[in-house]
């Protein structure tokens, strides 16, 4: 439950608020992903990091163990690297099944979801200082059946910029799960760190999105087939 929940808040940063103006100039964007859950007394139960990097549709992320995950945000696909054991796994598009050309997908813009949110649920909380440049701080809130979410976003004003996001999601008398971004940097990133292709000398294996969980000790997906390619 605990994993899923995490997903959740994560998947927040992408579903809430409409976003204003893109990020000038439109480059590659790298930063350092904190995920923590909190019980309902508020003590630190777990926290996990991982770095981010974004290029054109394509996002690649590196967890504390050394696994890879990349996701291609127009087609679905998603693959997992697994140096450790010289792994590579593929999952063809969100519902685990390859879609034909002419069937509409629903995209994911993983640069919009980090453009300054605007509309009248976006309530500007002040400014702060983040690294010594001085930073505008945005508020958002959502509400569902069973949870609620609050996220801020703090950007540079010109540049529309993100220097911080955070996403605090939780209901009461329940755990508490946070996901911070923060450490971005905006350099050119080499195209083959995203690549789908499987690694020279890795076993190469198909998994099936739909089956797919995580294991909270081994943190490796599951739902993996022996049909290798």
């Amino acid at each position: 439950m605990a994993i899923r929940l995490v997903a959740l808040c994560i998947a927040t940063i992408v579903a809430t608020s409409t976003y204003g103006a893109e990020i000038d100039p439109p480059t590659s964007i790298s930063y350092l992903q904190t995920s923590s859950t909190f019980t309902e007394d508020g003590a630190l139960q777990f926290v996990s990091h991982s770095e981010v990097f974004i290029r054109e549709h394509r996002k690649r992320e590196v967890n504390e163990m050394g696994q890879v995950t990349i996701t291609d945000g127009r087609s679905g696909d998603m693959v997992t690297i697994v140096p450790k054991l010289r792994r590579f796994v593929r999952y063809d598009g969100a519902s685990g099944k390859k879609q034909d050309k002419d069937e509409k997908t629903m995209a994911i813009d993983f640069r919009a979801s980090l453009t300054p949110p605007s509309g009248d649920d976006a309530e500007r909380v002040g400014s702060l200082m983040i690294d010594g440049q001085q930073v505008i701080a945005l508020r958002t809130s959502t509400k569902r059946a069973n949870s609620q979410s609050a996220r801020t976003f703090c950007y540079e004003e010109a540049t529309n910029r993100p220097r911080m996001v955070t996403v605090k999601t939780g209901a009461k008398g329940s755990q508490t799960h946070v996901v911070e971004l923060s450490r971005f940097r905006f350099t050119p990133l080499d195209p083959a760190l995203f690549s789908m292709e499987a690694p020279e000398g890795y076993t190469a294996l198909r998994g099936d999105a739909s089956k797919m969980t995580f294991s909270k000790t081994k943190k490796q997906p599951s739902g993996i087939t022996n049909d290798s390619y």
